[in-house]
């Protein structure tokens, strides 16, 4: 199972993963599961928080304000990850970040999450 993914904003690359402890960490902050908040990925927060927590191991430094600075510049001038680049960081790409987030955090399969956003776009 894959347990790294790198995201690249402005040029700059990050390597995320999600241990245990962050996972738990993320929750308590979500006040639920990583998987329940997925219902609330409308919400800048929800992956704002996900997104901190995948960046402690590698990123260390990285506070919550930082991750909003990186999501701002996602919003500005788009991203790239899964080997797909997106000018924006609109509903479907938060979308597809939350569930590259997931898999690395061991709740889906890379299979399971590409059928779950085919399902999305599909409706």
């Amino acid at each position: 199972m894959e347990t790294i993914f790198v995201l690249t904003v402005n040029g700059e690359e990050y390597r995320l993963t999600l241990p245990a402890k962050w996972i738990m960490e993320a929750e308590k902050r979500l006040g639920e599961s990583m998987l329940a908040a997925l219902e609330h990925i409308d919400r800048l927060s929800v992956v704002t928080i996900v997104l901190w927590a995948s960046m402690q191991k590698f990123g260390h430094g990285m506070t919550l304000d930082k991750a909003g600075e990186l999501i701002d510049g996602m919003r500005k001038d788009g991203c790239e990850f899964g080997g797909e680049t997106y000018e924006d960081f609109s509903l479907e790409v938060r979308t597809k970040l939350y569930t590259q987030l997931l898999v690395i955090a061991g709740f889906f399969t890379k299979e399971t999450a590409a059928e779950m956003l085919a399902n999305l776009t599909a409706n």
